[in-house]
């Protein structure tokens, strides 16, 4: 027995800890002995513990390879007679402990060391990958060949120890070896796991790698957690020799975490830790007017103008409010993708709001694949089962991924962000494993055309690689472009300039000994500073997505209905006879997102009319660059998810009937097309340049071609 306590006072203090009234053990009890053995833990708050009895909770952090064997025997006992009798081989009850102290004994895992072995810690961490649950032999019963006697031998490693010798003496006496038949009916088997977890994103130091553990997770607490569940692990810290051919060959040890218990994260963003007085700034800042400003220059502060863009990725940020269950599940979080001219900051924002948002996730599509988005199966190192390994999409649950160049990513791999994108899960059949794997989190991601420039008068799927469904899926689609102007080129000039000196006087006041500059160069340079800082920004952020679930006003939802509804009214017919959508469901969607949005970043229970008015703005601004080919015009959704807008589409099928019904008064040369031209243009009340561009690409389609200059025919091609 350890020297802190005596067996007897133990037991003593544990029983009277179990029967007191003020914790719920004795009805915890109660149910196992109603549900055993379905339900076989006991469940121990370490402060109740604590308050109880010091010296105690004490011992079960730091013998808990004693205490926890001597609680559960007191918790048998406490159990009735006949409920103990009717076990099979024997009554087993876990004994589970959590909530323990995060000052003392939750430790991050670069920090393990030697002192913490055989200890009983927390670990705070991200699950990386599980293996699949199986039976683990823990107590064999062998037959001797010769006599027949049973012969128990516990199991305490990976590798099957056998009996060196019969335990019945008369049969050991004999000189003959005998063998020995492991009886599997009448042996002890145990559910095992094993899981690694590694160091959540948001803890690291910049440029840290996360470190990983693995964690052996036994009996009725495998099984519940999965790739990228965020997780407390309580368990006692052990050591594993490093083996080769079966043999310990190495002085060098691994280490395991032995589960104990198992915390989810009921809520979101809780290991981020909010004082008090950072609470009332948070709240002080929300009451300001011109918060959303305040948010929109505090991102990326060196990136020059992007006003509407940076209003937009500051409403990402926060998010709107998921609705609904597993089975109908509206999602709350924003996809926004980033397109248009090399060198216009989209890298430089994706990086900023990868670093700033909580739980944020930076991939680039030139290197990512299916696998590392979605998920994997990979075979265990150690044991060779098969494991399940989540990529950025699964790691990023609850928070963001920022993709860049997402379309030099292969098809087959964009293909797979479908699912996770909408529904916000992933559902992996790999290796005889299936699972369904969240992926809540915002998508922000970046693109550039495929000629290297944005064209306003194309088409968005014209000029980009990527999958029209893939395309419906973001709310929020901005071009960016880089148009010579002198104006604005000074400007961006002397921003870019003027942030580099800045940058430049506050290095030399960090670290020449002595800095020329004035005290006014300095002020002007601390000016140029943002107007929240980043780990402020963090919290805030972090604050109002676990706290605040703003609902919409009457007068919001009768704002958005007349909207879409005039929206959509107006692009029924046109007086070509065009058939537009000028919006669908999904934009709708999105519109009720960046209000959600703009309400939670006020920290507003309500969503109100200026929040409707926000999303509004950022709203038409895009819809005005991406659904209509000039400003101003009527928008066509189409601009931004198919390969050809209404008009062009109409057009096409127009052109087509027009040359099938002139075929019949024409020779075999085809109808000239300078009829088709007249006819379309009268008839229709379209642009003579309309009709050029539609039977261009008319012919790139292969459902024309021209026999000589001036006539054209139509393929087979429908």
């Amino acid at each position: 027995m350890a020297r802190d306590i005596q067996r007897e006072a133990f037991i003593e203090r544990m029983e009277d800890f179990l029967h007191n009234t003020k914790y719920d053990h004795v009805t915890q009890l109660e149910r196992i002995a109603d549900n055993y053995p379905e339900e076989r833990s006991l469940l121990m708050n370490y402060w109740n513990l604590a308050e109880f009895d010091s010296g105690i909770a004490e011992f079960f952090l730091n013998h808990p390879s004693e205490a926890f064997p001597l609680a559960e025997e007191v918790a048998i006992g406490m159990l009735p007679p006949d409920v103990i009798a009717i076990a099979e081989p024997k009554m087993q009850i876990n004994v589970r402990l959590n909530k323990l102290p995060p000052e003392t004994h939750k430790i991050i895992i670069r920090n393990l060391r030697a002192n913490h072995l055989e200890k009983f810690i927390a670990i705070d961490g991200l699950v990386r990958n599980v293996t699949e649950v199986r039976p683990r032999l823990v107590k064999a019963v062998f037959k001797c060949s010769k006599c027949g006697s049973p012969n128990v031998v516990e199991q305490n490693d990976t590798i099957l120890r056998e009996p060196m010798s019969c335990d019945n003496e008369e049969c050991r006496k004999a000189a003959d070896k005998t063998r020995f038949e492991l009886l599997t009916h009448k042996s002890e088997f145990i559910d095992t796991q094993t899981v690694t977890v590694q160091e959540s994103p948001e803890g690291l130091a910049g440029g840290s790698a996360p470190q990983r553990l693995r964690i052996y997770i036994q009996d009725d607490i495998c099984g519940i957690i999965n790739p990228g569940d965020r997780v407390v692990l309580n368990g006692t810290l052990a050591s594993v020799p490093k083996k080769q051919g079966g043999l310990v060959k190495f002085t060098d040890y691994d280490i395991v975490l032995q589960a104990n218990s198992i915390e989810r994260t009921e809520h979101a963003y809780e290991e981020i830790v909010i004082t008090e007085e950072e609470r009332v700034q948070i709240e002080q800042a929300a009451r300001n007017e011109d918060i959303l400003h305040h948010v929109r220059d505090s991102i990326a502060p060196s990136v020059y103008q992007m006003d509407m863009e940076k209003q937009a990725l500051a409403l990402q940020l926060f998010g709107g409010v998921t609705k609904g269950d597993a089975g109908s599940r509206r999602r709350g979080d924003i996809h926004i993708l980033l397109i248009g001219d090399p060198g216009t900051a989209k890298s430089q924002l994706l990086r900023f709001i990868s670093d700033l948002a909580p739980r944020g996730v930076f991939a680039s599509g030139k290197a990512a694949t299916k696998a590392g988005l979605t998920a994997t199966a990979v075979k265990d190192e150690h044991d060779g089962r098969w494991t399940l390994e989540g990529g950025a999409l699964v790691l990023a649950d609850m928070g963001h991924v920022c993709i860049d160049e997402i379309d030099k990513m292969n098809e087959d791999d964009r293909s797979s962000m479908h699912e996770a994108m909408e529904q916000q899960s992933i559902s992996v059949a790999k290796a005889g494993i299936n699972a369904t794997l969240q992926t809540r989190c915002s998508i922000l991601a970046a693109a550039n055309p495929i000629k290297g420039r944005f064209v306003q008068d194309k088409t968005v799927p014209e000029q980009i690689n990527l999958s029209t469904t893939l395309l419906s899926r973001f709310d929020v689609i901005f071009p960016i472009y880089d148009i010579p102007d002198k104006v604005n080129d000074e400007r961006l000039a002397e921003a870019i300039l003027r942030g580099q000196r800045a940058q430049e006087i506050m290095r030399n006041i960090q670290d020449a000994p002595d800095s020329p500059f004035s005290p006014e160069d300095v002020s002007q340079a601390q000016d140029l500073e943002p107007y929240f800082s980043r780990d402020f920004l963090h919290k805030y952020i972090a604050h109002a997505k676990r706290t605040v679930f703003p609902v919409m006003s009457v007068k919001v939802l009768k704002q958005i209905k007349d909207f879409y509804v005039e929206k959509r009214t107006a692009g029924q017919m046109d007086n070509a006879g065009i058939r537009r959508v000028p919006m669908t469901a999904r934009q709708l969607e999105a519109l009720i997102r960046l209000s959600e949005a703009s309400a939670r970043m006020r920290l507003s229970s309500e969503v109100e009319m200026r929040d409707c008015d926000i999303a509004m703005e950022i709203f038409k601004y895009f819809m005005n660059k991406v659904a209509s080919s000039q400003e101003g015009e009527e928008w066509d959704a189409d601009r931004m998810v198919a390969s050809m807008s209404a008009t062009e589409r109409n057009l096409s099928y127009y052109v087509r009937d027009t040359i099938a019904d002139a075929l019949s008064d024409f020779g075999k040369d085809g109808v000239p097309i300078a009829i088709i031209k007249t006819t379309i243009m009268q008839e229709r009340n379209v642009k003579e340049q309309d009709v050029d561009k539609t039977l261009k690409q008319m012919e790139r389609d292969g459902e024309l071609y021209y026999p000589t200059n001036e006539t054209v025919k139509l393929t087979h091609k429908k």
